[in-house]
């Protein structure tokens, strides 16, 4: 990956790889704010920087301890308010792909949010994980 500056706070990213371009991958979620439990089948609307495209969580694979980092229940059937976990969503549109930068190679760049349709507040936030 090469990161070329071409004006101030816009960025040029340039690879070869394809694992970047996906439908489907798995995140760290952190539950700000949300009325009722999150489970699979859930739907909301994924903002990756000036994009908004629609998710669906397939699968919850672990809860992590918000304190210690640690991986503390694997297989959650769900989520809720103040709870951390490992998730796999997928875009419901068949024709669309997304690009996003793993948290480990360029951290400012893994950092997403989601709505639902009636908050206006992030419910989530998101790093892809890879």
């Amino acid at each position: 990956m090469v990161l070329e500056e071409f004006s101030q706070n816009f960025y040029q990213l340039e690879h070869n790889s394809k694992e970047m371009t996906q439908k489907s991958a798995n995140h760290r979620v952190a539950i700000i704010e949300h009325k009722s439990i999150i489970c699979s089948g859930y739907s909301a609307v994924f903002h990756i920087h000036a994009a908004a495209v629609e998710v669906q969580l397939k699968k919850l694979i672990t809860l992590i301890d918000r304190k210690t980092g640690e991986r503390t229940q694997e297989h959650r059937r769900f989520i809720k308010h103040n709870q951390v976990a490992i998730a796999r969503f997928e875009l419901t549109q068949s024709d669309e792909t997304i690009s996003m930068e793993p948290f480990k190679r360029f951290p400012q760049l893994s950092h997403f949010m989601l709505r639902d349709e009636v908050m206006v507040e992030p419910l989530l936030l998101v790093k892809f994980l890879k």
